[in-house]
């Protein structure tokens, strides 16, 4: 009998065949009966064989007459469940599918199953595709109800670290932000990261601007919390360097200052340097004044210590020379006194220079008062060696001196009948000359010698210490007439018996009248002549010691 079942994990029989013309007996009594059914466990379509069996089977003619067994699939549902999960780092699996309808045997043997779960390891979305799957799925007609995994973003935070540096001078970073609520194999594998950590290289506030970057930081909801970076300014030191220097003559600085605390390479590259070092030309004391200055220099806390410059006097002498000049009738200096010491640019600059220098008109000697004088006079130490000028007489000569004969009057006093001119004389002065003479002996004689002595006094326009008569005698001859020999009385009137005095001026000799070529007679009275050597006669006064003469 065609017969139709659904399956049911077992297997399944067709309903008995129907017999049909056989002896009941027989049949009752099974020695007759019906083999062949159709059977089968899986579902589909089994034909049956029958055939008559038995010790009476002989006994009939059979027809056959088969029908088919069907097993239907058993109705089924498979129902994917909707699942929400946190990523974890992890591949993730939604929820098991309910199964509905299926033979429990067949389950927990596990010849049917569902596959097609929806899985995922990151943040998102996932659909199932499920479906019925093991050795007996195809005995199920099988009813799929999908559903969606949902893997949620995990929280998690970045925090920021307040972080204090000092300027180096290098670019620097904040310390690492905290990660808090990342899985960790995320971190350890670096595809998950802080970024942003706030930076600079200058003394300063920096902000951080944190975020998640790598593979996985989409699968992070990240909660940020930033922080500055903040670079202090380095403590650092310039200290001047006390500086003492001798004037030169040039601008001078001080020593280079000392830097202290300060980057090495900032130094070497001059992006910071020190300013204001003291300096000046002039002896004295100079202030620093400095500071630090530069592209860097911001980057600094620094502590100044000034110091002075001290330019020192210079050690210099002023050395007159002792100098001897003769009186010329104008005024004279002593010879330029030595420099020693001064800047050579000083000088011939004429900032520096001797005054003091003795200088005088009249025959003497004078002495330095000598100082250095100048704008620069101030920058020197000046250690004075005064010296004197002395300023000689005026050699003078004497020519045209004329001795006369005398009587015999038993003395030694010789005539001077005419004194003579000086020879020398600056011109436009005027001096007196006296001429004595002598004879050796009071013996009579003729040619005997005369010593002739000259002397010289002011006269109207001249000094007489301005001058020496040079030489100051000279040895002449005249006579002594012996006693008992008669002379001309009237010579003999006119000669004088001791000596003579001649006064040159204007060059002519003149008489007590003021005319030329006349001779004053007389004791004291002379005639005056000026300006260069003359040879004048001139009487005698008959009684006096000398005969004078001016002459210039």
């Amino acid at each position: 009998m065609a017969t139709t079942l659904t399956y049911n994990g077992q297997t399944q029989t067709q309903s008995e065949a129907l017999l049909s013309g056989f002896v009941a007996a027989d049949v009752n009594a099974g020695t007759v009966a019906a083999t062949g059914l159709a059977s089968g466990r899986n579902a589909g379509s089994y034909s049956s064989s029958l055939s008559a069996t038995g010790a009476d089977a002989q006994n009939y003619s059979v027809t056959v007459n088969n029908a088919d067994l069907v097993i239907a699939k058993k109705a089924a549902s498979i129902t994917g469940v909707a699942t929400t999960l946190t990523y974890n780092g992890q591949s993730q699996t939604q929820s098991e599918a309910l199964l509905s309808g299926f033979v429990a045997a067949d389950v927990n043997a596990g010849t049917v199953a569902a596959t097609g779960l929806a899985s995922g390891r990151n943040a998102g979305s996932y659909s199932s595709n499920l479906s019925a799957t093991g050795a007996d799925a195809q005995n199920y007609a099988v009813t799929v109800n999908n559903a969606d995994l949902v893997i949620a973003k995990k929280a998690a935070s970045i925090t920021g670290v307040a972080t204090t540096l000092t300027y180096n001078g290098q670019s620097q970073t904040q310390s690492e932000a905290v990660l808090s609520g990342f899985v960790a194999a995320d971190v350890n594998a670096g595809t998950v990261a802080a970024t942003g950590l706030a930076s600079g290289r200058n003394a300063g506030s920096y902000s951080s601007n944190l975020s998640a970057t790598g593979a996985d930081a989409q699968n992070y909801t990240v909660t940020v919390n930033n922080a500055d970076l903040v670079i202090a300014k380095k403590a650092a030191s310039v200290t001047g360097v006390a500086t003492t220097l001798t004037y030169n003559g040039q601008s001078q600085t001080q020593s280079e200052a000392v830097l202290s605390g300060f980057v090495a390479a900032d130094v070497n590259a001059g992006t910071v340097a020190a300013t204001g070092l003291a300096s000046g030309r002039n002896a004295g004391s100079y202030s620093s004044n400095l500071a630090v200055t530069g592209a860097d220099a911001q980057n600094y806390a620094v502590t100044v210590n000034n110091a002075d410059l001290v330019i020192a006097k210079k050690a210099a002498s002023i050395t007159g020379v002792a100098t001897t000049l003769t009186y010329n009738g104008q005024s004279q200096t002593q010879s330029e006194a030595v420099l020693s010491g001064f800047v050579a640019a000083d000088v011939n600059a004429g900032t520096v220079a001797a005054t003091g220098l003795a200088s005088g008109r009249n025959a003497g000697s004078y002495s330095s008062n000598l100082v250095a004088t100048g704008a620069d006079a101030q920058n020197y130490a000046v250690t004075v060696h005064n010296a004197d000028l002395v300023i000689a007489p005026k050699p003078l000569s004497v020519t045209g001196t004329v001795l006369a004969d005398k009587p015999f009057d038993g003395s030694t006093t010789a005539l001077v009948s005419q004194v003579g001119l000086l020879q020398g004389v600056v011109d436009g002065e005027t001096l007196t000359l006296s001429a004595q003479a002598r004879f050796a002996d009071t013996q009579a004689g003729m040619g005997k010698p005369v010593t002739v002595n000259f002397s010289i006094a002011d006269g109207p326009s001249g000094m007489a210490s301005n001058y020496v008569v040079n030489p100051s005698s000279t040895v002449m001859q005249a006579t002594i007439i012996p006693s008992a020999k008669k002379t001309d009385p009237t010579p003999a009137s006119r000669m004088s018996t001791g000596g003579g005095t001649r006064v040159c001026i204007a060059g002519v000799p003149r008489g007590d009248n003021g005319k030329p070529g006349a001779a004053s007679e007389g004791d004291g009275q002379s005639t005056s002549c000026k300006g260069g050597p003359e040879s004048v006669s001139q009487s005698t006064p008959p009684s006096g010691p000398s005969l004078h003469a001016q002459a210039s």
